[in-house]
Parts: structure tokens; C-alpha cells; sequence
């Protein structure tokens, strides 16, 4: 049930944040509008987005493996005493290690995004134009550019994947590694210590006991890293300057006396617009009633700004 609960939520969080992605887009300025590409918005919704959702998915691991760590190194102390605080050195030794590989993963996909924009830019320039690059015949000319690029950025998913392979590395030898210095231990403190076939089994088990919850840590550290990118990612997007932002539109109902002039001593201010921005397409035709212009005015505010 934790499972199906955690990938709801995931499933919640990615539709909200693509609706957040798309109703951001629509009122973005012209100079920020210049800067976020329509490939960049779209690498935000498919990506992104769905790098958050891996994370949320097995985010629960995150309390789940330290449980059962703590609880399978107890079980190591009770059945090979001191010597196990060797093993969890060495297991502990591990977590810089990690920690640095993963930093320079994050650096690899920022490099690799980047180019994925590029390349999602340009095949939209081509289909957006697609009667000229047939005319012109531009064809090859957009296919070089687009296989260079995208030769640029498979070399920087293969960098990044070389790197997550070294993490699984990491993972996978560990506890091994953690177990042979346990035993090391175990013999050369004391001669008492005998390394008897029930010892040996025991402890090799529950050093295999720790794979699961390493390898899922392992697995989630590598979707936290892409995950914080995309978080920096969404981030700067959503802290961009929109239009709505700047166009201040005010209006106070007041009653309008077309009879007798003095008696309208208290109107003002019907209508007040501060820094609006006005398109073509509607226009308002003139009318004496007073009724109607408010009527019409109303259509062009609603159509026109």
C-alpha cells in the first residue's frame, strides 16, 4: 500500500507541476519568452517532470533502508561483537565517495539538458517551417545539425551513465568488502575468536540482508541528483517575470445619471488602467447611450486586454 500511495502522489505532484509548466508558459514576457525556448518548456514537461516522479516514487526508501540497516548491524554486534565496527567503516567510508560522483553527474546532465534543448529547438524551427525547408531543400542541412548535436549530447549520456555505473559499482562491493574486513577482524583480535561455519553463514547473510537497502539507497541518491537539477530547473522557470505581472487594471461601479448632470457630483474614476497592453481587434463603436458604451467597453476589456 506505501508503494501504490508513494507513485500516486508522484503521479499528482507530475500532472500538477506539467499544468503549473504550460499555464506559466502562456504568460511569460517577450524578453523571458526569449530566453526559455519552446524546447527548453518542453524537456520542463517530459523530463523534468518525470525525474521528480522517480524520486517520489521510491522516496519512501529513504527511511526504510536506514531502518533496516540500524537493525541489521545490531544483529551483527550481538553475533560478532566489536569486530563488526570494521565492516560499518568501511560501509560508511563509502558515502563521500558516493557523494562526490554524484556531484559531478549533476554537472554531466546540466552539460546534456542543455544540449537536448538545442536539439528540440531546432527540429521545431524545421517543422514550424516546413513548407520553406521543403522549397529551399534544407533538409540535409537541418539533418547535420541536428546529428551534431545530437552526437554531442549522446556523449554526455554516455559520460553520465559511465558515472552511475560507478555508484552501482560502489554499491554492489561494499557490503562484500564490509564482510571480508568483519571477518579479518574477527580472527586476528583474538585467538579465542573462532570463524565456525554457523558464525560464517549467519553474518554473510546478513550482510547480504544490507544489499537490498544499499543498492535502493545507491539508486536513490543517483534519481535525488537528476531530481535536484530538474528542481533548479523548474525553479528558475517559474521565477521568471510574466505579463500579468505588470498590467494593474482597476474598475469601480458607480451609477451613471444621464438625466440631470448635477446629480452625478459623486462619479469618478469608472475606469482606471495603469501599464495595460492593448492588442488589435476590436473596436468601440460610438454611442450615445450611456448604457451601451459601458456595455461595449465591457466586450472590449474582456476580448482586447
Amino acid at each position: 500500500r506505501h508503494r501504490y500511495l508513494a507513485i500516486k502522489s508522484g503521479a499528482i505532484l507530475r500532472s500538477t507541476l506539467v499544468a503549473a509548466i504550460y499555464d506559466h508558459a502562456l504568460k511569460l514576457t517577450p524578453e523571458t519568452r526569449a530566453k526559455w525556448t519552446a524546447g527548453s518548456i518542453q524537456n520542463l514537461v517530459a523530463v523534468d517532470t518525470e525525474k521528480i516522479f522517480g524520486v517520489t516514487e521510491e522516496g519512501h526508501l529513504v527511511w526504510g533502508c536506514l531502518l533496516s540497516m540500524v537493525i541489521v548491524m545490531i544483529f551483527l554486534l550481538f553475533i560478532m561483537g566489536p569486530s563488526t565496527i570494521v565492516g560499518m567503516i568501511i560501509l560508511f567510508l563509502n558515502v563521500p565517495l558516493a557523494k562526490k560522483i554524484i556531484t559531478r553527474m549533476m554537472k554531466i546532465r546540466k552539460k546534456r539538458v542543455s544540449a537536448a534543448d538545442t536539439r528540440i529547438e531546432i527540429i521545431k524551427n524545421m517543422l514550424q517551417g516546413i513548407k520553406i525547408t521543403k522549397l529551399n531543400n534544407y533538409e540535409s542541412k537541418y539533418q547535420e545539425r541536428i546529428e551534431h548535436v545530437r552526437k554531442t549530447e549522446m556523449k554526455f549520456l554516455h559520460k553520465e551513465l559511465v558515472v552511475y555505473a560507478k555508484t552501482n559499482v560502489i554499491v554492489v562491493f561494499s557490503p562484500a568488502l564490509a564482510a571480508a574486513g568483519t571477518f579479518a577482524t574477527y580472527v586476528l583480535v583474538s585467538e579465542n575468536n573462532i570463524l565456525t561455519v554457523s558464525k560464517s553463514f549467519t553474518v554473510l547473510l546478513l550482510f547480504g540482508a544490507l544489499r537490498f537497502p544499499i543498492n535502493s539507497t545507491g539508486r536513490l541518491l543517483g534519481r535525488l541528483a537528476q531530481a535536484l537539477e530538474s528542481s533548479r530547473r523548474l525553479s528558475l522557470f517559474f521565477s521568471c517575470k510574466t505579463r500579468l505581472n505588470d498590467n494593474i487594471i482597476e474598475r469601480e461601479e458607480t451609477n451613471i445619471c444621464s438625466d440631470n448632470e448635477h446629480e452625478c457630483s459623486h462619479l469618478k474614476n469608472i475606469l482606471s488602467i495603469e501599464n495595460a497592453t492593448f492588442y488589435v481587434g476590436s473596436t468601440i463603436s460610438p454611442s450615445s447611450n450611456p448604457n451601451e458604451s459601458s456595455s461595449s467597453l465591457e466586450s472590449v476589456h474582456q476580448d482586447g486586454f
